[in-house]
Protein backbone atom coordinates (compact mmCIF):
# COMPACT_ATOMS: atom_id res chain seq x y z
CA UNK A 1 0.00 0.00 0.00
CA UNK A 2 1.20 3.69 -0.82
CA UNK A 3 1.16 6.73 1.10
CA UNK A 4 -0.60 8.10 -2.24
CA UNK A 5 -4.07 7.66 -2.42
CA UNK A 6 -3.95 8.20 -6.23
CA UNK A 7 -1.34 5.29 -6.82
CA UNK A 8 -3.78 3.15 -4.11
CA UNK A 9 -6.55 3.90 -6.58
CA UNK A 10 -5.23 2.99 -9.44
CA UNK A 11 -3.77 -0.08 -8.26
CA UNK A 12 -7.31 -1.65 -6.98
CA UNK A 13 -8.95 -0.46 -10.49
CA UNK A 14 -6.03 -2.59 -12.15
CA UNK A 15 -7.03 -5.22 -9.41
CA UNK A 16 -10.36 -5.44 -9.92
CA UNK A 17 -10.38 -4.82 -13.49
CA UNK A 18 -7.90 -8.14 -14.03
CA UNK A 19 -10.58 -10.39 -11.94
CA UNK A 20 -13.33 -9.11 -14.42
CA UNK A 21 -11.46 -9.51 -17.13
CA UNK A 22 -10.56 -12.74 -16.43
CA UNK A 23 -13.96 -14.07 -15.65
CA UNK A 24 -15.34 -12.84 -19.10
CA UNK A 25 -12.73 -14.51 -21.23
CA UNK A 26 -12.90 -17.74 -18.69
CA UNK A 27 -16.50 -17.60 -19.57
CA UNK A 28 -16.04 -16.39 -23.46
CA UNK A 29 -17.90 -13.21 -22.57
CA UNK A 30 -17.61 -10.00 -24.64
CA UNK A 31 -15.25 -8.05 -22.75
CA UNK A 32 -17.06 -4.36 -22.32
CA UNK A 33 -17.27 -2.27 -25.60
CA UNK A 34 -18.32 0.63 -27.05
CA UNK A 35 -19.11 -0.75 -30.39
CA UNK A 36 -22.16 -1.20 -31.43
CA UNK A 37 -23.08 -4.89 -31.58
CA UNK A 38 -21.79 -4.79 -27.60
CA UNK A 39 -24.10 -6.17 -24.96
CA UNK A 40 -26.62 -3.51 -24.02
CA UNK A 41 -26.53 -5.08 -19.87
CA UNK A 42 -24.03 -6.82 -18.06
CA UNK A 43 -23.44 -10.53 -18.97
CA UNK A 44 -22.35 -11.59 -15.43
CA UNK A 45 -24.95 -13.75 -13.73
CA UNK A 46 -25.74 -12.16 -9.94
CA UNK A 47 -24.70 -15.42 -8.68
CA UNK A 48 -21.48 -14.43 -8.74
CA UNK A 49 -21.01 -11.85 -6.46
CA UNK A 50 -17.51 -11.51 -5.70
CA UNK A 51 -17.21 -10.49 -9.50
CA UNK A 52 -20.14 -7.59 -9.14
CA UNK A 53 -18.23 -6.42 -5.97
CA UNK A 54 -14.92 -6.30 -8.37
CA UNK A 55 -17.05 -4.40 -10.92
CA UNK A 56 -18.69 -2.25 -8.41
CA UNK A 57 -15.58 -1.22 -7.28
CA UNK A 58 -13.87 -0.29 -10.47
CA UNK A 59 -16.83 1.89 -10.88
CA UNK A 60 -16.95 3.46 -7.73
CA UNK A 61 -12.65 3.89 -7.56
CA UNK A 62 -12.50 5.07 -11.30
CA UNK A 63 -15.06 8.17 -10.39
CA UNK A 64 -13.19 9.18 -7.15
CA UNK A 65 -9.55 8.92 -9.13
CA UNK A 66 -11.37 11.29 -11.59
CA UNK A 67 -12.35 13.77 -9.39
CA UNK A 68 -9.01 13.78 -7.54
CA UNK A 69 -7.30 13.68 -10.80
CA UNK A 70 -9.79 16.92 -11.80
CA UNK A 71 -9.42 18.52 -8.69
CA UNK A 72 -11.97 20.28 -6.97
CA UNK A 73 -13.08 23.07 -9.17
CA UNK A 74 -12.59 21.32 -12.27
CA UNK A 75 -14.95 18.31 -10.11
CA UNK A 76 -17.50 21.52 -9.21
CA UNK A 77 -17.76 22.64 -13.20
CA UNK A 78 -18.04 19.47 -15.13
CA UNK A 79 -21.74 18.75 -14.73
CA UNK A 80 -23.63 15.38 -15.04
CA UNK A 81 -27.11 15.65 -15.29
CA UNK A 82 -28.48 14.36 -12.18
CA UNK A 83 -26.06 16.65 -10.33
CA UNK A 84 -27.47 19.77 -11.83
CA UNK A 85 -30.72 20.49 -9.80
CA UNK A 86 -28.74 19.31 -6.36
CA UNK A 87 -25.88 22.50 -7.62
CA UNK A 88 -29.19 24.39 -7.95
CA UNK A 89 -30.48 23.71 -4.70
CA UNK A 90 -27.19 23.86 -2.61
CA UNK A 91 -26.84 27.30 -3.91
CA UNK A 92 -29.90 28.64 -4.03
CA UNK A 93 -30.50 27.67 -0.19
CA UNK A 94 -27.16 28.59 0.92
CA UNK A 95 -26.67 25.27 2.03
CA UNK A 96 -22.74 25.31 1.31
CA UNK A 97 -22.11 28.81 3.06
CA UNK A 98 -24.63 28.21 6.20
CA UNK A 99 -21.83 27.10 8.22
CA UNK A 100 -17.97 27.52 8.68
CA UNK A 101 -15.62 25.65 6.90
CA UNK A 102 -13.97 24.40 9.61
CA UNK A 103 -16.79 23.23 11.55
CA UNK A 104 -19.73 21.12 10.98
CA UNK A 105 -23.77 21.33 11.36
CA UNK A 106 -26.58 19.06 11.40
CA UNK A 107 -29.14 18.33 8.40
CA UNK A 108 -31.82 19.78 10.79
CA UNK A 109 -29.85 23.04 11.45
CA UNK A 110 -28.94 23.53 8.13
CA UNK A 111 -33.27 22.54 7.17
CA UNK A 112 -34.09 25.46 9.48
CA UNK A 113 -31.58 27.85 8.15
CA UNK A 114 -32.72 27.06 4.12
CA UNK A 115 -36.39 27.09 4.92
CA UNK A 116 -36.55 23.37 3.27
CA UNK A 117 -37.25 20.23 5.18
CA UNK A 118 -34.57 17.77 6.84
CA UNK A 119 -35.58 15.43 4.65
CA UNK A 120 -34.97 17.94 1.56
CA UNK A 121 -31.99 18.34 2.74
CA UNK A 122 -30.55 15.16 3.59
CA UNK A 123 -31.31 14.17 -0.38
CA UNK A 124 -29.67 16.99 -1.77
CA UNK A 125 -26.23 16.48 0.14
CA UNK A 126 -26.27 12.79 0.42
CA UNK A 127 -26.28 13.47 -3.59
CA UNK A 128 -23.56 16.04 -4.11
CA UNK A 129 -21.34 13.48 -1.36
CA UNK A 130 -21.69 11.29 -3.79
CA UNK A 131 -19.76 13.79 -6.08
CA UNK A 132 -17.52 14.95 -2.71
CA UNK A 133 -19.25 17.96 -2.27
CA UNK A 134 -19.29 17.88 1.66
CA UNK A 135 -19.23 14.79 3.95
CA UNK A 136 -20.14 13.37 6.72
CA UNK A 137 -17.49 12.47 9.44
CA UNK A 138 -19.74 10.61 11.28
CA UNK A 139 -23.40 9.62 10.48
CA UNK A 140 -25.64 12.96 10.80
CA UNK A 141 -23.11 15.70 10.92
CA UNK A 142 -22.05 17.89 7.68
CA UNK A 143 -18.53 18.87 6.99
CA UNK A 144 -17.13 20.58 3.95
CA UNK A 145 -14.65 19.52 1.21
CA UNK A 146 -12.05 21.01 -0.83
CA UNK A 147 -14.96 21.61 -3.23
CA UNK A 148 -17.87 22.66 -0.99
CA UNK A 149 -15.23 25.09 0.27
CA UNK A 150 -14.98 26.75 -3.12
CA UNK A 151 -18.90 27.11 -3.03
CA UNK A 152 -17.94 29.81 -0.25
CA UNK A 153 -14.99 31.34 -0.81
CA UNK A 154 -14.57 31.25 -5.14
CA UNK A 155 -17.50 33.69 -5.52
CA UNK A 156 -16.47 34.20 -9.60
CA UNK A 157 -17.19 30.13 -9.18
CA UNK A 158 -20.17 30.45 -7.74
CA UNK A 159 -21.54 32.93 -10.02
CA UNK A 160 -20.66 31.02 -12.96
CA UNK A 161 -22.77 28.23 -11.37
CA UNK A 162 -25.65 29.71 -10.45
CA UNK A 163 -25.51 30.87 -14.22
CA UNK A 164 -25.03 27.49 -15.60
CA UNK A 165 -27.55 25.34 -13.49
CA UNK A 166 -30.31 28.05 -14.10
CA UNK A 167 -29.90 27.84 -17.49
CA UNK A 168 -29.32 23.83 -17.44
CA UNK A 169 -32.50 23.62 -15.46
CA UNK A 170 -34.85 26.15 -17.35
CA UNK A 171 -36.27 23.50 -19.90
CA UNK A 172 -37.44 21.23 -16.98
CA UNK A 173 -41.29 20.99 -15.97
CA UNK A 174 -40.98 23.52 -13.27
CA UNK A 175 -38.28 25.10 -14.41
CA UNK A 176 -36.33 26.86 -11.47
CA UNK A 177 -36.49 26.18 -8.07
CA UNK A 178 -38.54 28.33 -5.88
CA UNK A 179 -36.68 31.60 -4.52
CA UNK A 180 -34.86 30.93 -1.26
CA UNK A 181 -37.66 32.52 1.30
CA UNK A 182 -36.99 30.88 4.82
CA UNK A 183 -40.02 28.79 5.65
CA UNK A 184 -41.38 28.61 2.53
CA UNK A 185 -42.30 25.30 0.76
CA UNK A 186 -40.47 23.69 3.98
CA UNK A 187 -41.84 20.54 2.31
CA UNK A 188 -42.12 20.61 -1.28
CA UNK A 189 -40.45 18.05 -3.60
CA UNK A 190 -37.43 19.36 -5.40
Amino acid sequence: MSDSLIVDLSARIAANTAKVDEYLTGHDLSTPSFALGSPSEWLIPSTKQEIEDARQAVIYDCSVLRDLMSGPKESLISFKLSEVLCMQAILRYGLADSFPIDETTTYALLAYQSGLSEKHVRKILRLAMTHHIFYEPVPGLVAHTAASRLLVQDEALVDWLRFSVDALSAGGPDGRLPDRTPGRYPEKDL
